[in-house]
């Protein structure tokens, strides 16, 4: 980032130091503020609120351990309170801050993790080797229980083989469950037929009392009685017809004063007289009503007549019906009779041969069940000693089995003996790692102090021949041949020993692969040539350098952030660094 003084260089990187988890200042006279970073591989988000006077940070920073934080303050943030850079600059022993980050990782703790993984291991070990003495006795049981197992099962094969019988056993008794179960339906079938038989004994027997309590009539006369009363129902009609006929004419004569019409009238002051239009005679008129009257008198009688006649008729023909009908009952109960009487012939029959067949059932169970006596003694023996075998080879079967699950255990445990002598080699060579992890450490870091000296020498050109560390950590500077002290560099000289030392450091504990960026800041002390070489120096050692400038230094090969490119938004709401 380039800019002048007051621009918010030093807040830029403070924001990315926030962003990291190593930094939790905010802004002069705001409360709260938050930083977020977008990277390919996510976004990391840290908020800050003041809380008194402390200030409190809260999300998920990109650094999460204090191992890691501490690389970052040492090796990869080099702002002007770098720990490395005041050290050189004030001209103390470089041991406490080269070699800090080993206070966090507890070598002494985890040696002692390790030597209790090791007492594990050996532990193991043992339980391993004494698995791998016990192969041979368990192969020798496993052989021995297998042979056992084999005799004892040709035993069996033999006793199987041997018990002829057996198999005739299981004959006869399947024969006599077939003929029990025959007998048990025979036995059922003749209590049924009896049943039946009796049921059908007494229907019969109901039936013929039926027959013989019906009175059957004769029915051939009725057919002569019904048609001469027919007859004489037809006779009378025909003189009702005759009569209605005449007595219907007559009568309408008279009513409709028709009388001229068919005779001559003499009319006189008490009653009219009218000649008969039948036979001439001359008669009153009261006369002709009065024949009139006793000619529907007549047929008065002759309708009562056709009456009776009707119900003598009816009668007849009912009492024809129900006599058939009596006949007809004769016949079902004869039909009936007959077709029980062959039922019962049929069950008779039935019964008869089930009983035989019974009889002879019974008598060949009887002969099995005796048969089946001699054999089951006879098998008794040989099932028991069969059953004993059985019962061994099963005891055998489950010895053999935890012998070769034993067997197995201690192969699979001998098979191990290897893989922990080497887990042993490797935790041992971890501890005598991690016992001279410092003494490395401080070796590699001198080294690779010598080796970026022997780097920028040729390049920056400064004011002395050689720096180095001694084995105690002491800067050891040499110009015109004789060694120095700091406080005679220059200001610029003095920035790149710090920059140097915190550089051998940064290479020696790998911060790299932790601290994916380095911050330089507060470069004023270089020349502007110095900062361009320091800038590509440090380029090759880190994923992104992020540096502090002023203008007058120049154009940088790399992304350039001015200030006149930001949006500050007022004290008064959330400061976003």
């Amino acid at each position: 980032m380039q800019a002048s003084n007051w621009q918010g260089k030093s807040s830029f990187l403070a924001s990315i130091q926030t962003a990291m988890g190593t930094v939790t200042a905010l802004t002069d006279g705001a409360d709260t503020g938050s930083v977020t970073v977008e990277t390919d591989s996510g976004t990391v988000e840290v908020s800050l609120s003041r809380q008194g006077e402390n200030v409190v940070t809260s999300g998920s920073p990109f650094l999460t351990t204090e191992g890691d934080r501490a690389y970052a303050n040492l090796f990869a943030f080099l702002g002007e309170d770098n720990p490395v850079r005041t050290a050189v600059r004030r001209g103390e022993n470089l041991e406490d801050v080269l070699t800090r980050p080993l206070d966090f990782e507890n070598i002494d703790e985890q040696i002692a993790q390790r030597r209790r993984e090791r007492e594990s291991i050996e532990t193991e070990l043992e339980a391993a080797e004494r698995a791998r003495e016990r192969l041979p006795p368990l192969q020798e049981r496993v052989t021995s229980l297998e042979s056992d197992l084999e005799d004892l099962r040709d035993t069996k094969a033999d006793l199987e083989d041997g018990a002829e019988k057996r198999g005739e056993l299981a004959e006869v008794r399947e024969r006599l469950g077939d003929m029990r179960a025959e007998r048990d339906q025979l036995r059922s079938r003749v209590e049924q037929l009896t049943s039946n038989l009796e049921r059908v004994n007494a229907t019969i027997e109901e039936k013929q009392d039926a027959l013989a309590d019906l009175d059957v009539p004769e029915t051939d006369h009725y057919e002569a009685r019904i048609e001469e009363a027919q007859a004489d129902l037809e006779d009378v009609q025909s003189r009702i017809d005759v009569l209605t006929d005449v007595y219907n004419a007559n009568s309408r004569i008279l009513d409709e004063e028709l009388v001229d019409l068919v005779s001559d009238v003499d009319r006189g002051l008490m009653d009219d007289t009218v000649a008969c239009w039948v036979c001439g005679e001359e008669h009153d008129r009261s006369s002709f009503e009065s024949r009139l009257a006793a000619i529907d008198d007549v047929v008065q009688e002759l309708r009562a007549e056709r009456a009776t006649l009707r119900d003598e008729v009816e009668d007849l023909r009912s009492e024809r019906e129900e006599h058939e009908r009596i006949r007809e009952r004769e016949a079902n109960l004869e039909s009936e009779v007959a077709d029980l009487q062959q039922r019962r012939d049929d069950y008779e029959a039935e019964l008869a041969s089930s009983r035989d067949r019974l009889s002879d059932l019974e008598d060949d169970v009887k002969d099995l069940e005796d048969r089946l006596s001699d054999l089951e003694d006879d098998v008794d023996e040989t099932e028991s000693r069969i059953t004993e075998v059985e019962s061994e080879i099963k005891y055998t079967e489950a010895e053999l089995e935890d012998a070769r699950s034993e067997l197995a255990e201690a192969e699979a445990e001998a098979e191990r003996v290897e893989e922990l002598i080497e887990r042993r080699e490797e935790i041992t060579d971890s501890i005598t790692d991690l016992r001279t992890r410092k003494d490395r450490l401080k070796q590699d870091t001198r080294e690779r102090f010598d080796d970026a000296m022997a780097e920028i020498l040729p390049v920056f050109e400064p004011g002395f021949e050689h720096a180095r560390l001694t084995a105690g950590f002491d800067l050891v500077i040499a110009r015109d041949g004789r060694e120095v002290p700091v406080d005679v560099l220059s200001e610029g000289e003095v920035e790149l020993l710090g920059f140097v030392a915190a550089a051998a450091g940064h290479e020696a504990f790998g911060v790299s692969e932790h601290v994916p960026v380095i911050l330089l800041d507060e470069l004023g002390g270089l020349a502007t040539e110095h900062l361009h070489h320091l800038v590509t120096y440090f380029r090759e050692k880190s994923a992104y350098v992020v540096t502090t400038a002023y203008p007058e230094a120049g154009e940088f090969d790399g992304h350039v952030i001015s200030p006149d490119e930001w949006s500050v938004v007022g004290d008064d709401i959330e400061q976003v660094a």
